[in-house]
């Protein structure tokens, strides 16, 4: 009975974690953003929109990858559309679930109740039925624990949008 009520607490655990976890998702950032003097000045020749899958691991903060993924991102569309000298700038950048979110989900939970699992037969003497029953253990337990715990993080859909920005204006004579 004792396992049970520490199965379940490591399942409450489990899904508090994670839930505060998956609150942590990219809402929406900014990036290279221009003052109202430069925007009047610059020579704006339209504006670029990519849409790319980005994934987290553990959660770890990545808002500079994510800023720079998103530049290449929407210079890549801009040079295809308006030729290589031209630049992004005022990048808005918005983040959603993907359609890996249900598998994050899933290996997220498995991944914390593998860990969570291991620290509470440590911690409540179990390493006497994990030497008994070590083998069964070692040879199941860890490739799920090492898939569970690869998944654990956070995969979004990231959209950009960024205004294409002319460097080198030749009919106006000047160089922005």
């Amino acid at each position: 009975m004792a396992h049970k009520k520490i199965g379940l607490g490591m399942l409450v655990t489990a899904l508090a974690v994670m839930a505060a976890l998956l609150g942590s998702c990219v809402s929406s950032m900014n990036d290279r953003m221009m003052t109202p003097q430069e925007k009047a000045e610059a020579p704006i020749i339209g504006s670029v929109r990519a849409k790319f899958t980005f994934h987290r691991f553990l959660y770890i903060r990545a808002e500079n990858r994510i800023k720079q993924r998103a530049y290449n991102e929407l210079m890549k569309v801009a040079q295809q559309q308006y030729g290589s000298d031209v630049d992004v700038r005022h990048i808005c950048i918005e983040g959603g679930p993907s359609g890996w979110t249900p598998v994050n989900v899933v290996s997220n939970l498995f991944g914390f109740e593998v860990i969570a699992g291991g620290i509470v037969m440590i911690v409540t003497g179990g390493l006497e039925w994990y030497q008994a029953n070590g083998r069964i253990l070692v040879g199941i337990g860890i490739p799920i624990f090492i898939g569970g715990f690869a998944g654990i993080g956070s995969t979004q859909t990231i959209t950009a949008t960024g205004d294409v920005v002319l460097l080198n204006d030749a009919d106006n004579g000047a160089e922005w």
